[in-house]
Parts: structure tokens; C-alpha cells; sequence
């Protein structure tokens, strides 16, 4: 019986040690290039733990487990010699006892310690965190805003639309710069763009405008023609400067003092055109507009910034409406 439990303990230390060295150094990397919105390649790559890195934790605290045994072991052969009383039987049986466990503890701490030199890592303690893969989103079309760099400019003809752009400017009353930074922004230049369906809607043309805005003022047409449509965009644009404001010019703050959303700001009109007149300009959590509060309408937020970027870069280079 005892030659048995001796030989089971044995062969069980020399399988997890084995074992642990062929598996535990097993890793998998994986690589993604992705595309910034400027245009930039990035490599991204990440290092997920495989099925040997677990069993290399396994291993670590089945360690600890057969020292605990052994001790117990050698505890019952150190009692059985006690109460022998002399007989050469049961002194026999209790060294076999003593002789397993410390034969088992010495091949255990031995590769232990053998692997700790191999490699420090194989035997550090470490709570087992299986890593979880996130779920990703995909981006709609109409969320690949667009930023205007040396690259795309070679490819686009910045002045293809300045007639209809400043045509329409000029009848809606608002900025001609400012309005071919916002159909960059929304297509691209693209006069046959169409968003995904929102609501049971779709936004069109280079201005990107929904049937929604089109009914807020009064606007019509085939929203594929260039100048149809920028008309309609200008013109939504202006209603937005009197009710962008959650449908008004201006929002107040907490309990009626100080302002969080002035139509006379053109962030607050280009949140509008982007979130909504309602929600995003409403008043929001952190005492300011609704989209400006931390975590809240990041696609919002970044339409703004690309907007105003883009006219800075039209206004810079000398690109704007001629």
C-alpha cells in the first residue's frame, strides 16, 4: 500500500513538472493596423495569456499543496512510530510512510527550484486573471468625420463647389468658409454621400442633412444636387443660431443663473447640427451644455473639434470659397 501512494505522489510531481515546462511559456500575440482619422497607419499589438500560462498557475499552487501534503504525510509516519511501541512491523510502516514524503517534498522543492533558475516568471505566485475580449463597435459611415490633411487634399478639389458654396453663404447669411468646413466635415466632397438609417432616416448629400432638419425649415428638393443641398445645409445652419439652444438662443444654468449654451457660440451651433438642438444643448450634469459634459455625446464632441479644425486649415492655406 505504501509502495503504491509512494509511487502515485511521484509520478504526480514529475507530470506537473514536466508538463509545466513544455506548456507554460506558451503565449499568444496578436497584431492590428488601424487607421487614425488623420490618415496615419498605427500598429497596435497586444499579448493575451494561452491555456499554458494557466496551467503554470496550476502547477504554482499544486506546488504549495504537495508540499502541505507531504508535511501531513510525514506527521502521520512521525505518529505511527510513536505508538509503534517497539514493533518492528509498525516501525517498518512508518518509515515507509516518512521515507515517501520526504522523497515526494525532495523532488517537489527540487523543481521548484530548478525551474525558478530556468526562469523566475515560471514560479511567481499570481492570481489567475483570464482576460475577457471587448466587444467592438463598428463605426458607422457617417462617424468617419473628416480631417484635412496634405494627403487628401491631393486628392480633392478644394475649390470643386465654391460657386454653389458661396451662393448659398451669401442667400443664408452665414460664413463661406465655414460652410465648406462643414461639408468637408460631414462627405468629403461627396455629393452623393448617404448616412446610415437613424431613426428611420437618412442624412444626404455633401451637407449630410436628415429629413427632420429639412421639415424645421421648411426645405425640399433632390438633396443629391450640390446646390439644393448646401442651400438647405446654410439655411438649417442659420435656424439652428436663433434655436440650437435647446430650441432656443440660449440655455441657463442651474437654477436659472449663467448661460451653458449661446447660439452666438458656433461650438454650440455645431453641436446642435451634429446632437440634436435638443439633448445636446440642454442643460447638463457638470453645470454646462449637455454634450460638453464629461462622458457624454463623444461623437458630438468630436465633429466640433474636426469642424473648427478644418477651418482653421481652409483659413491658413488660403483654401477657402473664391
Amino acid at each position: 500500500m505504501i509502495t503504491i501512494i509512494k509511487k502515485i505522489f511521484i509520478v504526480s510531481v514529475l507530470g506537473f513538472f514536466l508538463f509545466n515546462v513544455k506548456i507554460s511559456l506558451a503565449q499568444i500575440t496578436y497584431t492590428a493596423q488601424i487607421e487614425d482619422i488623420s490618415g496615419k497607419s498605427i500598429t497596435i499589438n497586444t499579448t493575451t495569456k494561452a491555456l499554458g500560462e494557466y496551467i503554470k498557475n496550476i502547477y504554482n499552487y499544486g506546488v504549495g499543496i504537495a508540499a502541505i501534503v507531504a508535511t501531513v504525510v510525514l506527521m502521520i509516519g512521525g505518529f505511527q512510530w510513536i505508538i509503534a511501541g517497539g514493533s518492528g512491523e509498525k516501525i517498518g510502516e512508518a518509515k515507509a510512510w516518512i521515507s515517501a514524503a520526504l522523497s515526494g517534498l525532495v523532488l517537489v522543492l527540487s523543481s521548484y527550484t530548478l525551474l525558478n533558475l530556468i526562469n523566475p516568471n515560471l514560479v511567481n505566485f499570481k492570481i489567475i486573471d483570464i482576460a475577457s475580449i471587448l466587444k467592438i463597435e463598428p463605426i458607422e459611415p457617417d462617424l468617419e468625420f473628416s480631417m484635412i490633411t496634405s494627403g487628401r487634399v491631393m486628392s480633392f478639389n478644394f475649390n470643386k463647389y465654391d460657386a454653389e458654396l458661396k451662393k448659398a453663404a451669401k442667400d443664408a447669411g452665414m460664413d463661406c468658409n465655414l460652410l465648406k468646413a462643414i461639408m468637408y466635415t460631414e462627405s468629403q466632397g461627396n455629393p452623393n454621400a448617404t448616412g446610415p438609417v437613424r431613426n428611420g432616416q437618412r442624412a444626404r448629400g455633401l451637407i449630410q442633412i436628415m429629413p427632420d432638419a429639412l421639415d424645421d425649415i421648411n426645405g425640399g428638393g433632390n438633396q443629391y444636387d450640390p446646390q439644393n443641398n448646401l442651400n438647405n445645409g446654410a439655411k438649417y445652419y442659420k435656424y439652428l443660431e436663433k434655436y440650437g439652444c435647446d430650441g432656443k438662443s440660449t440655455t441657463k444654468g442651474p437654477f436659472g443663473f449663467g448661460i451653458v449654451c449661446n447660439t452666438n457660440n458656433v461650438r454650440h451651433v455645431l453641436a446642435a447640427y451634429n446632437g440634436g438642438m435638443g439633448k445636446a444643448n440642454s442643460l447638463g450634469f457638470c453645470g454646462k451644455a449637455y454634450w460638453e459634459c464629461p462622458g457624454t455625446l463623444p461623437e458630438t464632441k468630436n465633429y466640433v473639434n474636426i469642424v473648427l479644425s478644418n477651418l482653421t486649415v481652409i483659413n491658413t492655406n488660403g483654401w477657402g470659397c473664391r
